[in-house]
């Protein structure tokens, strides 16, 4: 079987399999989606060559621990919030390996990776400024008949 790297990962990629160490737990979560209220457990996850984000949906979100070496097969990869996100669901087989698989020391330490290359600005506002600098729009700029 051969196994895909982080740093090769691509949003809307499905049933990839690959080789990573759990670096980080961020937590669970309950979540809304459109099947319904649902848990996710997050995660930091590495390999030789990249980090990435690890969502862990239902029954999975707790079943995993720091410092595990998982080879996941059938992951789904998606962009949330800006960063490269792994999925594993219930379809999802993932197994625990020996830590030699990927010793700590092999893993990159590299910051997560990035989807979309522009960068993310907020507006800048002013001290005292209280809105748009547009003008409002009013009637006689074209909004029904001019009176």
């Amino acid at each position: 079987m051969s196994y895909v790297e982080i740093s090769s990962l691509k949003p809307g990629s499905k049933n990839v399999d690959l080789v990573v160490r759990v670096l980080d737990f961020r937590g669970v979560k309950r979540v809304r989606t459109k099947r319904g209220d649902r848990m996710v457990g997050e995660y930091v996850v590495g390999d030789r060559t990249g980090r990435a984000m690890l969502a862990a949906w239902g029954s999975r979100a707790t079943m995993i621990s720091v410092g595990d070496v998982l080879a996941i097969h059938g992951a789904w990869i998606s962009a949330f919030r800006g960063f490269l996100q792994i999925n594993i669901g219930f379809e999802t087989t993932v197994e625990k390996l020996d830590d030699s698989a990927l010793p700590m020391e092999e893993v990159s330490e590299d910051p997560l990776i990035r989807i979309g290359t522009e960068e993310r600005r907020s507006p800048r506002i002013r001290v005292g400024d209280r809105g748009s600098r547009r003008a409002p729009r009013t009637r006689s700029r074209g909004w029904g008949r001019s009176r």
